[in-house]
């Protein structure tokens, strides 16, 4: 195999600088490591506010679907619960 034809792992193209962005200075046109900005303060929340967040919106879900269900029940025909011809002394029986 000749010099310079690729061999077994053929060099890769660069990506056009246009489209690369800097993790540093988050600006596009060069790399990390050719950076000469200073880094950009990047406000982000910290993990307590993201999970207390996460844990807000489940409480309020389950709030919205109890009380969806409760309406659900009160607007029923049949029997209070939703359990057709089935009462409590008879499911204990089982």
């Amino acid at each position: 195999m000749p010099l310079g034809s690729g061999g077994f792992f053929p060099k890769k193209s660069e990506p056009p600088a246009e489209t690369i962005r800097c993790q540093k200075c988050l600006q596009f046109g060069h790399w990390t490591y050719e950076c000469k900005n200073e880094r950009k303060y990047l406000h982000r929340d910290s993990r307590t506010v993201t999970l207390n967040r996460k844990l807000k919106e489940g409480e309020q879900r389950k709030r919205k679907l109890e009380i969806n269900s409760s309406v659900a029940d009160e607007h029923e025909d049949g029997p209070k619960g939703g359990k057709l011809g089935k009462t409590k002394k008879s499911a204990m029986k089982r």
